[in-house]
């Protein structure tokens, strides 16, 4: 598993917990938001959510993706081969 999945599955894993989200992100949901602000993230992902709201749903994906990726380690930008 990649790193991106990685952070997918524990974002996902906070997704699950939340009642005010309605289905889990897919890997294209967050493909498309490399090299955003997360700010902008937040928006491009949860847009039906209020800004108090998304910032809460942020704060506690990032809490479980850096705890996760402490754990099993990851590669967040791996270097190209050409």
């Amino acid at each position: 598993m990649g790193s991106i999945d990685t952070v997918l599955s524990a974002w996902n894993s906070v997704i699950r917990k939340s009642t005010l989200i309605n289905s889990e992100l897919t890997r294209k949901d967050f493909e498309g938001t490399m090299g955003l602000q997360m700010d902008d993230i937040s928006r491009k992902l949860f847009p039906d959510l209020a800004d108090t709201e998304r910032e809460k749903i942020i704060k506690d994906c990032c809490e479980i993706e850096q705890s996760i990726l402490e754990k099993n380690g990851g590669v967040l930008f791996p270097k190209r081969m050409s």
